[in-house]
């Protein structure tokens, strides 16, 4: 099964999925590899979390392919939100790619478990982040080089 058709499948299985129950055996079968992420920079407003519990892909490293990201959040700075998994692009004319329904859940203040999908679609830093419009707080992470070590306005 090509990449493009398993996002499809499991961005369908996952839409509206705030509180994702543990993953089937078989859904590992999808993402083969654990990947041994690295912590990167992180930015909270005001008691905000993101805690990233595993990460899992169609690669061993977060260079292309696509990745499911598991965690638990803390919203308190804001009634709502959305929760994204995106990626900065390195370069600025890479630009961003369209935005699949299985990157982002919708929340409400207070805590919860998440599991978005990742696709790597150009090179750069990935994160999970909370927008209301704009980011505002989160949380960096990656492989080597694909690792952002220090906030942008730090």
């Amino acid at each position: 099964m090509t990449w493009r058709i398993t996002l499809a499948v499991v961005a369908f299985a996952c839409i509206g999925c705030q509180h994702a129950s543990p993953p089937s055996a078989q859904s590992h079968g999808d993402f083969p590899y654990i990947v041994h992420f690295e912590q990167g920079a992180t930015k909270f407003a005001n008691g905000d979390e993101i805690q990233i519990s595993e990460v899992r892909g169609t690669s061993r490293d977060m260079r292309g392919g696509i990745y499911r990201i598991t965690g638990t959040y803390k919203l308190i700075s804001h009634e709502k939100a959305t929760l994204a998994a995106s990626v900065t692009a390195r370069r600025h004319e890479d630009g961003v790619g369209p935005w699949n329904p299985a990157q982002h859940i919708d929340v409400t203040k207070g805590t919860g478990t998440f599991t978005l999908l990742l696709p790597m679609s150009v090179d750069g830093w990935p994160h999970v982040s909370f927008y209301d419009g704009e980011s505002f707080s989160g949380n960096y992470i990656g492989t080597g080089e694909t690792t952002l070590r220090r906030w942008w306005s730090s």
